[in-house]
């Protein structure tokens, strides 16, 4: 073989190595983020609720300004409790098959080392008022910590119909991924 392609296997050889090298840090990166945690809670009824703001705006009447409080958020991972108040809005449409509620809802929650946003942002329910029921019993509530929860998300199925209130879902690292373009 000439001097020329010993050099030129030297150097691919050498360069897939350092390539493997580099492959083997970045696969370090990737392990070095934290992994999900599923979580399971609940939520306690809070001893006191304003009423809202009643607007009837052509056939739907505008519910603003739920408040509940305080609530505790309890679950098997300390990071997600804390104390909380429920803020919510809905708008109630008259149907043949009775009142329905199309509800917007956050919470604030406050732990010892750090804290959520929360929101549902849209939730189907059947009547109105406080003692409407969710359709099939779930709302999808999605957190953003803060403080020591900073980075981290939490993906939420909620049950506010039984006693006690109930949610499970994910911790993450980061964001939940966004919906695709339409």
């Amino acid at each position: 073989m000439s001097k020329l392609k010993v050099s030129l296997v030297v150097s691919m050889v050498v360069g897939m190595l350092g390539g493997g090298a580099v492959g083997a840090g970045a696969q370090d990166d990737v392990t070095a983020t934290p992994a999900a945690t599923w979580v399971t809670g609940q939520v306690s009824y809070a001893p006191t609720c304003a009423s809202p703001t009643l607007e009837n705006v052509g056939d739907v009447r505008q519910e603003r300004g739920y408040s509940c409080g305080p609530q505790t958020w309890s679950s098997d991972d300390p990071r997600l409790g804390g104390q909380t108040s429920l803020h919510w809005n809905a708008d109630v449409y008259m149907t043949e098959n009775g009142s329905h509620s199309v509800v917007s809802a956050t919470w604030d929650i406050r732990g010892d080392n750090g804290g959520w946003q929360c929101a549902n942002p849209v939730g189907l329910a059947e009547g109105s008022g406080l003692f409407a029921i969710d359709v099939q019993g779930t709302d999808r509530v999605v957190c953003t910590g803060d403080g020591e929860n900073d980075g981290l998300s939490a993906v939420l199925t909620a049950n506010w119909v039984g006693t006690p209130k109930t949610f499970e879902g994910l911790i993450i690292a980061g964001e939940p991924a966004p919906p695709p373009e339409s």
